[in-house]
């Protein structure tokens, strides 16, 4: 009734860019640790779940994620879930310098740089009408802090346009889709639509 997954990763990277950044190179090591749980429980299933990443250039982040479908009838099937995610900086982000001076600006890291977190939630449905039609709908939306984007610094003492990568304060998408799917005289179509805002 459980299947329990659970591991470490451990990955380095290494970039060598003379004049671009601090020393000439730069690395990175990332750590993390997971764990996941599905389980049944009645006429519904259930996935629980946690991920911690730690970063030597950026910090760390805790993930927890919790899902669950259920069962309501021989030809519905209804499930949700809700998720916590990061985008960590990279290392253009962090540390890299970029000019272009024909163009006249330049853009440089910013090593106070923090990973962008989100919260998603989805709900969804699933219905079987016949054994040659069905349709599924899913509603989401995602919450983003600290999303990183590009913004103006001011002119540098070389007189060119300076950007830098910035933490501004939050985000949020929403949608919904809707796919129809169906087999006639042996051939299968589906049909679908998805709306973002």
């Amino acid at each position: 009734r459980h299947t329990l997954d659970a591991g470490v990763q451990y990955s380095s990277r290494a970039l060598v860019a003379p004049a671009k950044v601090d020393g000439d190179s730069i690395t990175d090591q990332v750590r993390e640790v997971y764990a996941r749980d599905a389980f049944a429980l009645g006429r519904s299933h259930w996935t629980l779940g946690v991920r911690h990443t730690d970063g030597s250039l950026w910090g760390a982040a805790t993930n927890p994620s919790i899902g669950a479908s259920v069962q309501a009838s021989d030809r519905l099937t209804l499930r949700g879930n809700v998720a916590r995610g990061f985008r960590a900086p990279g290392f253009k982000d962090i540390r890299y310098t970029f000019t272009n001076a024909s163009g006249g600006y330049t853009i440089i890291g910013n090593p106070l740089l923090t990973p962008e977190s989100s919260w998603s939630q989805s709900v969804g449905a699933s219905w079987a009408a016949s054994s040659a039609f069905g349709a599924e709908v899913e509603f989401y939306q995602t919450n983003v802090d600290d999303l990183i984007d590009t913004r103006f610094q001011g002119i540098g003492t070389s007189g060119l346009q300076t950007y830098a990568n910035v933490n501004i304060s939050r985000a949020r998408t929403r949608g919904v889709e809707l796919t129809f799917r169906g087999t006639v005289a042996g051939k299968t179509w589906s049909l679908g639509y998805d709306a973002l805002s």
